[in-house]
């Protein structure tokens, strides 16, 4: 998704980051998708270390800026818990998912991550159904007593379709958090 081109791009740069300057980026991320591409951005991607860095954050009053799941919270930007596995919460109303696999080592100083913010179904997985197919070759090392089996599946992937489905924000306000 990151080396897609033609991807909506957010710049969020910063020497001090905090939650209170990165939630305008994610909102100007959710426009982007919204204008460009005429749908509604339904999912918001990052490394768990920036859930983590939002789940820490306060307001002026010591009070956390993303509570855990309740009816209703007061003066708050978004809701959730741990960081896990799947959908861990919401910002902006939109579903927020954690994904390790996101590169922490971008950006000139190697240490900053990205946040994803997208329509979802313009992203394409097409996977084999089923076990993967085998093969078994008994004659191929016949002499040494020896079998030879292969297996392998086929998959792809693309967030090419509609790259003004994707926004991606990224700059040195997305550095490793300090806690």
């Amino acid at each position: 998704v990151l080396s897609v081109s033609g991807i909506n791009s957010v710049t969020f740069t910063s020497a001090s980051p905090t939650a209170a300057l990165l939630y305008p980026k994610i909102a100007d991320a959710v426009q982007r998708v919204n204008s460009n591409r005429y749908m509604p951005a339904n999912l918001i991607v990052m490394h768990p270390r920036r859930w983590a860095f939002l789940l820490a954050s306060v307001d002026g009053q010591s009070r956390p800026l993303v509570v855990p799941n309740a009816n209703g919270p007061m003066n708050s930007f978004g809701t959730g818990g741990n960081a896990g596995a799947g959908v861990v919460g919401q910002l902006l109303g939109i579903d927020v998912i954690v994904d390790a696999n996101i590169p922490t080592n971008l950006g000139s100083g190697t240490n900053e991550d990205r946040i994803i913010v997208c329509y979802s179904p313009d992203l394409c997985l097409w996977e084999q159904t089923g076990s993967p197919m085998q093969l078994r070759f008994e004659q191929t090392l016949g002499g040494q007593l020896t079998i030879k089996m292969v297996a392998f599946g086929y998959s792809a992937f693309t967030a090419g379709k509609y790259p003004a489905g994707v926004s991606v924000i990224s700059g040195t306000g997305l550095v490793t958090p300090s806690f």
